[in-house]
């Protein structure tokens, strides 16, 4: 059987004649095969360049997220860090309020959790625990300030009706305890103190309270006595009297004026302090700073 041959005419326009190229089937069928072959090859690399391009491009995505996780990490272990030195401070803060309540020193608070040095590694297990650790402390935390808060406040009523400032300030013309009587010069008990004033000279409430009795009485002349839970106060002598039977008053307010009423040998505030129902020397709870500022 012959060979199938297959003739290529080249014509070239600067030749009269064309050249004729003779290809045998099987060249042609080899030639066709390899033709074929390089371009599957073309478009497989074609594809494979694109596939890459995408994953490129898809790797520069997942860094710049990674980038960007990393930096909110550092933000919130930053806010963490932060959180976990203002728990120690409120544990501080309330450590003092409770010594001043309580008028002794407080126990000490559990040790705080901290996070791993800036200078090393810091894991997602310490940020973890120190979630778990605030998650666990801070509502206790508030249980016990909320509970602080309570007591200061009972605190701070308790001062405010504590008779501790000066009703008028002047010097203590006769103190607490026994002495010659004024007008008998028999020896007496003084149930408190007498401070010398100006006539008119405001007379202010010792402590917050209630007026238990604003009248005169014999001997005693213009007189207020103000309840104060724990303790009563009594002014006497007075001039004028500012306030009645039933009123409240806060401690610093004006309830009178310095007088010379009853039985008096001159213008003076006669002031007693009766601690449940006892009366006691006034001077154990005046600050005698205030006084010696005002003489």
């Amino acid at each position: 059987m012959a060979k199938r041959v297959y003739t290529v005419l080249i014509i070239s326009r600067g030749k009269s004649s064309p050249v004729g190229l003779q290809i045998s089937a099987r060249a042609a069928g080899v030639f066709l095969l390899l033709l074929m072959l390089l371009a599957g090859g073309i478009t497989w690399l074609y594809h494979s360049h694109s596939e890459l391009a995408a994953e490129v491009a898809r790797l520069s995505g997942v860094d710049a997220e990674n980038a960007a996780h990393r930096v909110r990490l550092v933000h919130l272990e930053n806010e963490i860090e932060v959180l976990l030195e203002q728990v120690t401070l409120l544990d501080e803060l309330g450590r003092e309020v409770r010594e001043i309540v309580a008028g002794e020193p407080a126990g000490a608070d559990e040790p705080r959790l901290k996070l791993q040095s800036r200078s090393g590694t810091r894991t997602g297990r310490s940020i973890d625990d120190a979630i778990n650790y605030l998650q666990q402390v801070l509502p206790r935390r508030e249980e016990e300030l909320t509970a602080l808060r309570s007591e200061a406040e009972k605190y701070r009523a308790k001062l405010a009706a504590t008779p501790d400032i000066w009703p008028v300030l002047g010097r203590v013309t006769s103190p607490f305890g026994w002495r010659r009587a004024p007008h008998s010069l028999r020896r007496e008990f003084h149930h408190g103190i007498d401070i010398g004033a100006p006539s008119g000279t405001p007379v202010k409430a010792a402590a917050d309270g209630a007026v238990k009795e604003a009248r005169y009485r014999p001997g005693w002349g213009n007189l207020i006595i103000i309840d104060h839970g724990e303790h009563t106060t009594l002014y006497a002598h007075l001039r004028r009297i500012a306030v009645k039977a039933g009123h409240l008053v806060v401690k610093g307010q004006v309830i009178g004026e310095v007088g010379s009423t009853g039985y008096s040998t001159g213008p003076h505030l006669h002031f007693e302090i009766h601690e449940r129902g006892t009366p006691v020397d006034p001077l154990k709870y005046l600050n005698r700073e205030d006084q010696a500022d005002g003489v």
